[in-house]
């Protein structure tokens, strides 16, 4: 089993990997495969990671691949070019050889669909029910609540843009009501406009901090750009959706006398250097009285190389409010910087914001010097001109928050966090200091076979300072300490416990609170279909009776199950299930016992109802005599051409035209160069890819021309029957030289292509330097070729393994 790893490690590898041919592990059991075959193609890359720090490694031939360290037990193998090398890693097991093959892609992959459907309609429905119970005892237990929730969704394609729509409906209690309904259209597309979305009825959303920083509306919304996405607008208008305790259960929804409407326009929204101007405006009966009608507010937003920064200043039309943040991003190095001044009487369009009052910056850093070591801090200094303090009303205030990881092997991790607050200028001043360290680390325990034994040991120390409330000063040093196993196959037991000398400043009392939480932990998948998990604990607190021992003064025993089954992909069945038994530590709680039922159904299919308007292309195939790639006047068109568009075909009439109808939402239209006379090639791409999800009419041009030219794919004759076809591979960079003087490259498909050649004879040679090794031409180096006007020569060139 490979040591454990850190998350942020996994998730970066897991990138890595996705992106990677492969990655393999250094285990004793492929020893005995040694060489191990890898093949590549270039800008490929292979991750090989060891349970042993790797000491080195050795390229045989670095024109061919390289080798680089991803950390200190993972190289990288990487493809540079065509041909085959060997590839040592050395670990404190010896020696490990890869042989590496570096080929070229198949000249004919694997076919892409040449157009794509529309797709159906979704829809979606989503069923809960809960209940809760409670009582002193388990015979006396009477129902809390009892709550029913069902959505019903559709969602898909039209030809006017994405569609969806909900509707929740909610029963609680006694009572019952539709608590929300949405219908929106994004990426919309109506006569001139594109791009746009379109919301009705509920919808949330969000201008800034300073301005209109969000909340759920009744009414509409659209928003879309405009001059080429150089500016772009929102509009807003609706109802303010609140939230009351009533016959419905908490969080069922009422409606309010209390509006909202809002313009947002942005200025170079999609560019490095974004500016935004925000105006919101509320009304109605029941807003609360200290909101004001307006309220505006000026954002930018820049990025500058490894540089951004953004600003905003907003005003309610009495008070102002701005702030300014700034983030430098360098290798293993990232500076920020903000600043805020918000005076203490300004508001939002629907509330006060955060930091009201305060005039301040925060100044932090995220530092890696190395994958093992890791450090952020952050310094936030301000003046409170809200809740300031008479005695000391001009005084700073400070907060600091520091954490540092450092890894110390593949399975061990140490992490401290510091938290030091001193706020003399506030109301209430207080100096506080927080300082926790843990350490991590996970063994292999052989017991009924190997398993993983994770543990961790922590300290943390907390000390309270309150000027003007001296019963709440307090200093405390706290042990911390757990293990986690695995017993049998996922089935896991966690013990931690928690242990706390504790001293009262005011009434120089000390105590030793402490907590122990055992368990027994059990996740399985029974089939692709079924899965479970049941988790089981008892919690034991001691001593819980100090004001500042941070613990509820209860003992409890919890047992939790979840079951769930997925017949299908888009169909869940799911059942939780919660009991838990609580006495009491302390004199001042009461015992009791409470339970918890939640059971569900989730679905979602895809309908036969698809909207999709029919398209006609309009095909024309013409001579192009400039070799421009448009039709010019007097370009007359080819007849007899082959198109083909998705499932269909078509064939050019004498003035080169044809038309073909479909729906669906994209195709690939292709002239098929079989067709095309001899003599003459493609001044156009010889397939596009259309979107006709709107409908209408699409016009598609082919131009092909008579220049004189020569024509050629270099390949490796696979099946050697000396013609290119799908078993051949195509071999790019190869050069070629026209009469000693022009020399050009085959591209990634193996094609090389000389045009507007003089009509006569011409030396065409192959520059075998720039073969891969392992090749040799089948036909000679250099070859004479005669060129006629208006022709271009076909001349392959195939090759064959040394």
């Amino acid at each position: 089993m490979l040591p454990w790893i850190p998350p942020e490690e996994k998730a970066r590898r897991e990138v890595e990997t996705a992106k990677s041919k492969q990655m393999v592990y250094l285990t004793p059991e492929l020893k005995d495969q040694i060489p191990l075959t890898v093949e590549l193609s270039p800008e490929e890359y292979y991750l090989v990671s060891s349970e042993k720090p790797i000491k080195r490694f050795l390229v045989i031939t670095p024109s061919v691949v390289y080798g680089e360290k991803v950390d200190e037990y993972t190289v990288r193998i990487v493809a540079k070019d065509y041909g085959s090398t060997f590839f040592h890693i050395w670990n404190e097991e010896g020696r490990w050889t890869f042989n590496v093959k570096v080929k070229p892609s198949l000249l004919i992959g694997e076919e892409k669909p040449t157009w794509e459907e529309v797709e159906g309609f979704v829809f979606t429905s989503d069923s809960e029910w809960s209940s809760y119970y409670t009582g002193r005892r388990l015979g006396t237990m009477e129902r809390g609540y009892l709550s029913y929730d069902q959505n019903i969704g559709v969602s898909g394609p039209t030809p006017y843009g994405e569609i969806d729509s909900s509707v929740t409906w909610s029963k609680a209690n006694k009572g019952e009501a539709i608590t929300y309904y949405t219908l929106g259209l994004t990426k919309g597309y109506f006569l001139n406009f594109s791009d746009f979305t379109l919301r009705g009825f509920y919808f949330s959303d969000y201008f800034s901090p300073l301005s209109f920083p969000g909340m759920t509306l009744k009414g509409f919304l659209f928003k879309s750009p405009a001059f080429n996405k150089n500016l772009e607008y929102t509009l807003l208008y609706g109802k303010d959706k609140w939230i009351y305790y009533g016959a419905l259960a908490p969080g069922i929804s009422a409606e309010k006398e209390r509006f909202v409407e809002g313009v947002r326009l942005g200025l170079f929204p999609y560019k490095n250097n974004k500016f935004f101007f925000n105006y919101v405006q509320g009304y109605g009966k029941n807003r609360e009285d200290y909101l004001r009608e307006k309220a505006f507010s000026l954002q930018t937003e820049h990025k500058l190389g490894s540089l951004t920064f953004s600003t905003e200043v907003a005003s309610d039309e009495n008070s102002m409010a701005a702030t300014a943040s700034s983030t430098l991003r360098m290798p293993k190095l990232n500076l920020r910087l903000s600043f805020r001044n918000i005076e203490k009487d300004f508001v939002t369009i629907t509330g006060f914001p955060s930091n009201r009052g305060e005039l301040g910056g925060i100044v932090g850093f995220d530092w890696t010097p190395s994958e093992k070591f890791y450090l952020s801090s952050d310094l936030n200094i301000y003046r409170d001109r809200l809740l300031f303090n008479p005695g000391n009303r001009g005084g700073v205030n400070y907060e600091w928050d520091t954490t540092f990881n450092l890894l110390l092997s593949r399975t061990a991790n140490l992490s401290t966090n510091i938290y030091y607050l001193n706020t003399p200028g506030i109301s209430s001043p207080r100096r506080s200091l927080r300082a926790n360290t843990t350490l991590s680390n996970r063994f292999d325990w052989n017991f009924f076979g190997r398993r993983a034994l994770s543990t961790f040991l922590g300290y943390n120390y907390q000390r309270s300072i309150n000027p003007l409330s001296p019963t709440s000063d307090y200093q405390l040093y706290g042990l911390i300490g757990g293990i986690h196993v695995e017993l049998v196959n996922d089935f896991y037991y966690y013990f931690n416990y928690r242990y706390v000398w504790l001293k009262e400043f005011f009434s120089c009392e000390s105590d030793k609170p402490s907590v122990m939480e055992t368990g027994i932990d059990f996740y399985h998948s029974f089939t692709p279909l079924f899965s479970s998990s049941l988790r089981f604990y008892y919690r034991d607190e001691e001593r819980a009776s100090s004001l500042h021992s941070f613990l509820a003064g209860e003992d409890s025993i919890e047992g939790s199950l979840h079951f769930s089954y997925t017949p299908r992909q888009d169909t869940e069945l799911y059942f939780d299930g919660r009991v838990r038994n609580v006495w009491a530590e302390n004199a001042d709680v009461e015992k009791y016992i409470e339970s918890e039922i939640r059971m569900g159904v989730r679905l979602s299919w895809e309908s036969f109802f698809k909207w999709a308007l029919r398209t006609i292309l309009e095909i024309v195939v013409f001579k192009d005599v400039n070799g421009n790639g448009l039709r010019d006047e007097g370009e007359e068109g080819i007849p007899d051409i082959k198109i083909v568009a998705g499932p269909k075909e078509a064939v050019t009439d004498k003035e080169g035209r044809c038309s073909i109808s479909l729906r669906a939402k994209k195709v690939v239209v292709s002239l098929e160069p079989i067709s095309i006379p001899a003599g003459y090639v493609l001044t156009t791409p010889s397939s596009l890819e259309i979107d006709i999800s709107r409908g209408g009419k699409k016009k598609i041009q082919f131009g092909i021309s008579s220049s004189s030219g020569i024509f050629g794919v270099v390949f490796y004759d696979a099946n050697g029957d000396g013609e290119l076809d799908k078993e051949d591979i195509p071999i790019s960079t190869v050069k070629l030289v026209l009469d000693e003087k022009k020399t050009v490259s085959t591209n990634n498909e193996g094609v090389y292509f000389l045009g507007n050649l003089s009509p006569g004879h011409h030396l065409l040679q192959l520059d075998v330097n720039s073969l891969p090794p392992e090749y040799l031409p089948q036909v000679p180096v250099k070859k004479e070729i005669e060129v006629f006007e208006g022709i271009t020569h076909t001349y392959h060139i195939p090759l064959v393994k040394k």
